[in-house]
């Protein structure tokens, strides 16, 4: 009975995912970006030299972004090309039959089926239609228009980023404001001062927006769950079961009648192996990564974890034993504000540390590659 009553909340339509299932690919596609991260920390920790990476961070994962979303959101039911149809006669200019190979290996490594989805959609059994898409036609559906595609990889990829890169400017500068750093300049202090109260104005605005179209979506008013998805002129239902029969199908190996063929047709079908396992490899590490947040928030909320480790004081070298530990290593005054770095560990007045990595980008002892992101403030009981 009970389920009865609450059916309405769980599945607005027929064909129409429920809002545990958008909202919980949503926090997939939230999730990959802090772990493309961590794991770039990891090796970059191992890896010292390569530190620069992390200055770009944002920049490689969008490209990576890019190619993953783009390749989900393109390639719809796309059937595994025969090769004797994609060769047919074989002509007898070379950089004609060359030409082809590459034609029919680049449908051979994505045809992988996805169905007009994002990767976290994908993970979930969802896929995109277009907004004005009727219920009676959702069979005969295989491809997102280009111009819903464009502006889905837009609100996929490119708008997170702008929003990240707003949000990390933000806080820098209200870090600024608070320690009384000021701009030189009246009117970019005066900029500022403006984007210090617009902004969280607008992202209060956009969330409430975001907020109100899932209680609308969660009781059935609307068919779409997020005003990004209304934007980009498509909504999303779940998998048909022809959906499903397509994607399920199973590469063919095809005849072939000479030794030359035959040598192809292998290369092309391990070829094909791959680009499935590199897409199994997706779905079971985003599997992965929400199994260890959910582990790392229950190690967290029980004050488990590595928390209680404290580790051994570091031995003294000759570059910190000239280092005096209550002096900042650039003014050489007391310290204030103190602040470390996380890619060398020193700790400096908040201040000179933060107008020296401005004007360097490099630890001023080590000479590491570090920007302000890498600053963490610190609170000593005695201040």
């Amino acid at each position: 009975m009970a389920v009865e009553h609450g059916a309405h909340l769980v599945s607005p339509a027929l064909n129409s995912p429920s809002i545990f299932e958008v909202l919980a690919q949503e926090n997939l596609h939230t999730a990959l970006r802090p772990a493309f991260e961590y794991l770039l920390k990891i090796l970059v920790n191992k890896y010292p030299q390569h530190t620069a990476y992390l200055k770009y961070y944002s920049e490689i994962y969008l490209a990576f972004d890019l190619i993953i979303q783009n390749h989900f959101l393109k390639y719809y039911g796309k059937d595994v090309p025969n090769i004797r149809q994609a060769f047919g006669i074989m002509p007898k200019d070379r950089q004609s039959v060359f030409s082809r190979i590459l034609k029919f290996n680049r449908d051979l490594v994505f045809s992988q089926k996805t169905l007009g989805s994002s990767f976290s959609e994908n993970f979930y059994g969802l896929k995109r239609i277009p907004t004005e898409t009727d219920e009676n036609s959702l069979k005969t559906h295989h491809k997102l228009p280009n111009k819903v595609h464009r502006k889905s990889l837009i609100f996929l990829v490119l708008f997170p980023y702008i929003k990240l890169l707003i949000t990390k400017k933000f806080e820098l500068e209200r870090e600024l404001e608070a320690d009384g750093i000021r701009h030189e300049n009246a009117k970019l202090q005066k900029l500022r001062r403006i984007f210090l109260v617009i902004y969280p104005w607008i992202h209060f605005v956009m969330e409430t927006t975001i907020l109100l179209y899932q209680l609308a979506f969660t009781f059935g008013r609307i068919r779409v769950h997020s005003p990004f998805i209304y934007l980009s002129g498509s909504r999303l239902t779940i998998l048909s079961q022809e959906d499903v029969v397509i994607a399920s199908q199973s590469f063919v190996f095809p005849s072939f009648g000479s030794l030359r063929e035959f040598v192809s047709g292998v290369l092309n079908v391990m070829i094909h192996n791959v680009a499935v396992g590199v897409t199994w490899s997706l779905s079971v590490g985003a599997f992965f990564i929400q199994f260890v947040e959910w582990w790392n928030a229950t190690k967290q909320s029980s004050g488990g974890g590595f928390s209680q480790y404290v580790p051994p004081a570091p031995k003294l070298t000759q570059l910190t034993a000239k280092i005096d530990p209550h002096l900042c290593p650039l003014c050489l005054k007391k310290r204030t504000n103190d602040t470390a770095l996380s890619t060398s560990g020193f700790v400096f007045c908040y201040r000179c540390i933060h107008q020296h990595l401005q004007l360097h980008g490099a630890c001023p002892i080590t000479k590491y590659v570090t920007t302000t992101d890498n600053l963490i403030r610190l609170y000593p009981p005695n201040t």
